[in-house]
């Protein structure tokens, strides 16, 4: 729970970094636009502002991992290997598998599944 809770005042302080940035990068670009100013400035404010985007994204999938954690500490349920079976409509059945040691790792072929009885390509 300390984990999540820092990682959310990292969050907090990380999106008051990127809308800053998005100002300068605003303002560098109306700086170029009106000839006060050279492109490097305005590339030079998107690379710190992709920085600080990377780092937005690093501190969710921080807190979403914390998450997961503090769900196992208390007892969560948690399956090695889970066997979805989707039936659409339109179309076949869909088989996924999903390893817990990747949440987002997804088996199959294609990338979201593979029909139920056709074989793998080698």
């Amino acid at each position: 729970m300390i984990a999540t809770r820092k990682i959310r005042e990292q969050q907090a302080a990380e999106n008051r970094q990127v809308q800053a940035l998005q100002r300068t990068l605003r303002l560098a670009s109306l700086r170029y636009e009106n000839g006060y100013s050279s492109f490097l400035e305005v590339l030079d404010a998107q690379r710190s502002l992709f920085s600080a985007e990377l780092q937005q994204v690093q501190l969710q999938r921080a807190r979403l991992g914390a998450i997961v954690d503090l769900y196992k500490a208390l007892g969560g349920g948690w399956v090695p290997l889970c066997q979805f079976l989707f039936a659409s409509s339109s179309g076949p059945i869909i088989e996924l598998s999903i390893v817990a040691e990747d949440p987002f790792l997804i088996k199959g072929q294609p990338p979201l599944g593979r029909k139920i009885g056709s074989q793998p390509r080698a």
